[in-house]
């Protein structure tokens, strides 16, 4: 996330230059760039002010025949494109054999990630994390980066789900894709619309773009459906809307519903007195949770505090898988809290970074600009080393 913040200030930095050169063209894509890699509200202002030079620029006549009679401007694209040095320096050798590596295991999740069919949680995180900044499209130039890219996706979307990783390792990614022309379709059926979830660059926006976003559980999925379906949906709606109601039959049919009801009522009544008690904590030394306890070394053994007596009473100390259970939601909430500052003292510097750029950046005041991006992020460095 840091990393991202730093290279959009770069990227802002270097659209200021190309609109010094007056290359208006150049200033706009490094804008865009700036904004994909980290929101920053100044270069969403400078974008704004560029395009509105690039329209006056084309609606200018003095613009289109200065354009006509220079000629100068075309064998410049057509020379670096031609220079073997500049195509060759994009990308090395390594980056094109872990390319063609990944995409020929592609079907393969646990080879694309480097992991075992027995591998937890936070080490396919740690994996897809080195993976997706190995392939991602803005790193990686070579040929294929993109589509290797989108596996390492699609491998993490479906192991990080228990359920999606279940029919993975009975169908397989070759059995679904062969199945999804076949007579067999409907028993891949779910299998392959997990690969459309969630967009590759969503996801990997959710690890390095600064947002909050649950990790305990995997990244939270859009589900999609199929446009066929959506349509028959509306239609069907449609058709219930203009049909008139039968008076007669009007209660009937809100009977089932009824029932429906009224049997959710009950079950959550009954659930409110066979429910167990929830274990409360504090991650600090209180007068009523005063008993310190640790998550354990394989969830950092991060220390929080407890009453003592509740605690005893709870039962955890009875049940192992218990009181697991009860460690990881503390460890999940202490990893919400610090990504909630990491996200506060992000937001701090970059107000630092701008009031140091000025109005536009036209008025940057140096010294200030580097100790602003010099503002050391504690709780984002604490962030990265427990997810």
């Amino acid at each position: 996330m840091v990393v991202n913040l730093d290279e959009a200030e770069k990227c802002l930095d270097l659209a200021k230059k190309k609109f010094s050169q007056n290359d208006i063209e150049g200033a706009i894509r490094f804008a865009n760039k700036s904004i994909r890699l980290h929101p920053l509200p100044e270069a969403q202002a400078f974008l704004n002010l560029m395009e509105k030079k690039r329209s006056l620029q084309k609606d200018s006549p003095s613009e289109k025949s200065s354009a006509s009679t220079t000629p100068q401007p075309k064998p410049k694209p057509s020379t670096t494109e031609k220079s073997p040095s500049s195509n060759s320096s994009t990308y090395t050798k390594d980056q094109v054999d872990a390319v063609k590596k990944i995409l020929s295991i592609k079907n393969d999740y646990y080879a694309v990630l480097g992991v075992d069919k027995g591998a937890q949680q936070i080490e396919i995180k740690k994996s897809y994390r080195k993976m997706a900044l190995q392939f991602h499209p803005d790193k990686n130039k070579a040929p294929g980066a993109d589509e290797a890219f989108k596996i390492v996706s699609r491998a993490f979307t479906t192991l990080s789900d228990d359920e999606k990783k279940r029919t993975y390792d009975m169908y397989g990614g070759e059995t679904a894709e062969r199945t999804s022309s076949s007579s067999n379709y409907s028993r891949a059926q779910n299998f392959t619309q997990y690969e459309s979830e969630i967009n590759p660059e969503d996801l990997f926006n959710m690890f390095f773009g600064g947002q909050e976003f649950g990790f305990g559980e995997g990244p939270r999925m859009r589900t999609y459906v199929n446009r066929s379906q959506r349509g028959y949906n509306r239609f069907h709606d449609f058709r219930q809307q203009q049909q008139p109601q039968d008076d007669g039959q009007g209660f009937y049919k809100l009977v089932p519903l009824i029932i429906f009801f009224a049997i959710m009522i009950l079950s959550n009544l009954f659930a409110g007195f066979f429910s167990e008690p929830e274990t409360k904590f504090s991650f600090s030394r209180t007068r009523v949770y005063n008993t310190l306890k640790h998550t354990g070394p394989d969830l950092h053994d991060i220390p929080f505090y407890v009453n003592n007596r509740e605690f005893s009473n709870s039962g955890l100390l009875n049940s192992s898988s218990k009181l697991k259970k009860f460690q990881r939601d503390v460890f999940e909430t202490y990893v919400q809290n610090t990504r909630s500052r990491c996200r506060e003292q992000m937001e701090f510097r970059q107000e630092q970074i701008h009031d140091a750029h000025g109005f536009l950046g036209l008025f940057v005041d140096q010294e200030k600009l580097h100790a602003a991006r010099n503002i050391q992020l504690p709780a984002c460095d604490l962030l990265n080393r427990l997810i």
